[in-house]
């Protein structure tokens, strides 16, 4: 059952990412012309779209997979059945971007598809779900709940402190899968010249992160909430109000280049995805309400209710 509903929820993920790609096409378009030397548009100046649907059912794809990552009510066959299908469809179009085209849309790959192939988005989320599938935690055999030991303040302090040290390490490394950014007219802000085996390991990079964070163990929670917050808060900025994320990144004083880099990166998608896989599977709930809770709420229903019938 955990499996099917996996797979499920893997073709779910694909369909979702592949119409919210193609939906934010608009708000990507309009960030490329907004060149470091200014916007080259002949004519009235090109007025920003709002990618609404497109942040809806990506953050739809998020939630899905956030819940696969950290519902520990959930069997671990559920993730382990959608990363090992996404990561397998991932591999396939990456070994061959022809064959793939071939496979999703008659020979051509259409905006939304490209974007999942080219940016490596169905590796790296299947990469994330089978990591966080293989948490030795996530395989304890079915029993009684564990008594939750609370942590102390020093400990708290650390996760606290990880989540923050996390946020520019998982911010760069995802911005560096962006395959759009090694078509920068100045890609120096980078530091270096993007390379076939940089790309490869900045790939695996993405994944180990993400998917470390996103297990939740042996990384508490609240670090993974902590890092995904800001990527979640700036992917949503930039497809639902990409003019004003464009005029707050002016504001910052960052220079020509980096402006453009990081306004590319706010409507490419990949920011909204991947800070919202964070933040759900950090949020989300250890196991269902247990029946003895579910019990004792029914028992008080009763109760207040005999007590409103008794004649005074």
């Amino acid at each position: 059952m955990g499996a099917a509903i996996g797979l499920c929820a893997a073709a779910a993920v694909c369909v979702l990412l592949a119409f919210g790609e193609w939906r934010a096409l608009g708000v990507q378009v309009w960030a490329q012309v907004q060149y470091p030397a200014g916007p080259r548009v002949a004519g009235p100046e090109l007025i920003a779209p709002v990618g609404a649907t497109a942040a809806a059912l990506v953050a739809a794809a998020a939630i899905l997979v956030g819940c696969l990552c950290g519902w520990r009510a959930l069997s671990p066959a559920g993730p382990l059945a959608a990363g090992v299908a996404l990561f397998g469809a991932g591999m396939f179009a990456a070994a061959d971007f022809v064959q793939a085209a071939r496979v999703l849309r008659r020979g051509e790959l259409t905006d939304g598809w490209q974007s999942l192939v080219t940016d490596h988005v169905l590796l790296v989320v299947g990469g994330v779900l089978v990591i966080a599938a293989l948490m030795p935690g996530r395989w304890r055999a079915v029993g009684p709940a564990l008594p939750r030991t609370r942590s102390s303040p020093a400990m708290r302090a650390v996760a606290v402190l990880a989540g923050i040290v996390a946020i520019p390490v998982a911010w760069y490394l995802v911005q560096l899968s962006n395959q759009g950014f090694y078509a920068y007219p100045n890609p120096t802000w980078l530091g270096f010249r993007p390379t076939a085996d940089l790309e490869n390991a900045t790939v695996a990079g993405v994944v180990v992160v993400l998917g470390l964070l996103a297990a939740s163990r042996p990384v508490p929670r609240i670090t993974g909430v902590i890092a995904g917050t800001p990527m979640l808060a700036m992917g949503l900025a930039g497809l639902l109000a990409p003019r004003l994320a464009s005029e707050a990144i002016r504001s910052l004083g960052f220079s020509p280049s980096w402006r453009y880099a990081i306004l590319q990166a706010l409507a490419s998608c990949l920011t909204l995805l991947y800070g919202g896989i964070l933040v759900v599977s950090g949020l989300a709930p250890e196991s269902w309400p247990s029946a003895g809770l579910l019990a004792a709420l029914a028992g008080s229903a009763q109760a207040g209710s005999a007590e409103t019938a008794v004649p005074s």
